[in-house]
């Protein structure tokens, strides 16, 4: 009886005023009792917190996208004009690091990591695939860029990849095969089975890709196929987190549109219309999301490209209730002077750029000052490239050139090849129209 009288005591307050079955036992079986059940009290409570530990489970995404072969670490002007920013090896660094600390985490990529300095141009992608092997990454999706040496390339490029490469839309021109025949993976991490899924917006594809680049294949609507790849991994998974490449092209210079919501309203129209999606992370905007957006119950995530930033989605997943029930995001600039380069990495990148220097290192002119380029008003390196297309017809009036195709300034000094490559990475042709004036 004793027993049981204080055992109904369990979370309330010993009544101090009426104790006189305790007080009349001798001390030292008091505290004998009291000892018990106390203990009894925090073992219960350990059990609870242990219980509900193991339905709320706590997991990391680290993402990057639009990285553009920006292998080592580059001024960004409009983030600093001194210290030097991103970097593969001080990515991996970071992810390398987060994942021996937290092994509940995940690296993944929303593509574009083809075209940008010229060592991607040059090899055609494959050293910035030989590096990212090195890098620890989990899945990355596909961007329009990797189709910049035209889409047998890529596939040639993609085999080499250590890493999971997620496509479910773009396909072998009328036929039923995917390009790259991995629409997506499941992956296991503190027990959530989360279901990645690869997707490349039609629109984007044929509004920034070359045409002759990708004769032979086409993209299919990306909403019909998300729809048809939630329904195969329903039951299988407990999230779905899609890498996208879509939306509208990311502005290469400190002057531009900085409107989060409307750079990725694409994302938030195709979380509205295709329910299921916990998370996108999205390429193709360039577009950082300090504060995830939240379309319907699908969080939006994104980093400002070019390796100026790595993200981190921390989630908290429900699983009795089948839902995340809280987050947090961190986009962490990666300042190169304050991370050391993870060896593996940086060993790969120092390889091709020996390699590639045979062609790049060549001097072919000088510039007595910093040819810059802009989207929203007159720039240097956009005039001179301009007054090379009407040097190159001087019949013609005057030239225009998409500031989208400048992709690097040129610095002072003696300009080599890697600069122009850099500078000016793509097959561009050159189109003449005649205009009436009226």
């Amino acid at each position: 009886m004793l027993f049981l009288k204080l055992f109904n005591l369990h979370g309330t307050q010993i009544n101090k005023t009426n104790p006189p079955v305790m007080n009349m036992l001798p001390s030292p079986l008091k505290k004998t009792l009291y000892f018990f059940v106390f203990s009894f009290i925090s073992i219960s409570a350990l059990a609870q917190g242990s219980s509900e530990q193991q339905l709320f489970k706590k997991f990391t995404i680290l993402y990057t996208n639009d990285l553009h072969s920006h292998l080592e670490p580059h001024i960004v002007p409009w983030v600093s004009d001194t210290r030097a920013i991103g970097g593969f090896a001080n990515i991996a660094t970071l992810v390398k690091d987060e994942k021996k600390n937290n092994p509940n985490t995940i690296y993944l990529d929303a593509g574009d990591y083809f075209t940008g300095p010229y060592i991607s141009y040059i090899t055609e992608g494959r050293a910035v695939i030989d590096v990212m092997n090195k890098m620890k990454i989990d899945a990355a999706g596909v961007g329009n860029h990797e189709f910049d040496h035209g889409w047998e390339n890529v596939v040639k490029q993609f085999k080499r990849a250590d890493f999971p490469i997620l496509n479910g839309n773009i396909f072998l021109e009328n036929t039923s095969s995917l390009l790259w025949d991995k629409p997506y993976m499941i992956i296991k991490t503190n027990g959530v089975k989360v279901g990645l899924i690869g997707l490349h917006g039609k629109f984007a594809f044929y509004d920034t890709i070359s045409e002759e680049m990708i004769q032979g294949v086409e993209a299919r609507d990306e909403e019909v196929y998300l729809k048809q790849y939630l329904k195969e991994l329903e039951g299988q998974v407990d999230i779905i987190v899609l890498l996208a490449h879509q939306g509208i092209p990311g502005r290469q210079s400190s002057t531009g549109n900085v409107d989060v919501s409307r750079n990725l309203q694409k994302d938030i129209e195709l979380a509205q219309n295709v329910p299921g999606i916990d998370i996108i992370i999205t390429g193709h905007a360039h577009q950082g999301t300090p504060e995830p957006l939240l379309s319907g119950q699908t969080l939006i995530v994104s980093t400002d490209a070019l390796g100026i930033q790595l993200g981190k989605l921390d989630i908290t997943y429900d699983q009795e209730a089948d839902k995340i029930v809280s987050y947090s995001n961190k986009l962490q600039v990666v300042f190169d002077d304050e991370i050391e380069d993870d060896k593996k990495t940086k060993a790969v990148i120092d390889k091709w750029k020996i390699k590639s220097s045979k062609i790049a290192a060549e001097k072919v002119s000088f510039a007595s000052e910093n040819l810059t380029r802009s989207y929203g008003e007159e720039s240097l390196l956009g005039n001179m490239v301009a007054d090379a297309i009407l040097h190159s017809f001087p019949d013609n009036d005057f030239a225009v050139v998409n500031s989208g195709g400048l992709r690097q300034d040129i610095p002072a000094g003696n300009i080599t090849v890697g600069d122009i490559i850099s500078a000016f990475p793509f097959p561009n042709t050159v189109v003449k129209a005649e205009l009436t004036g009226v």
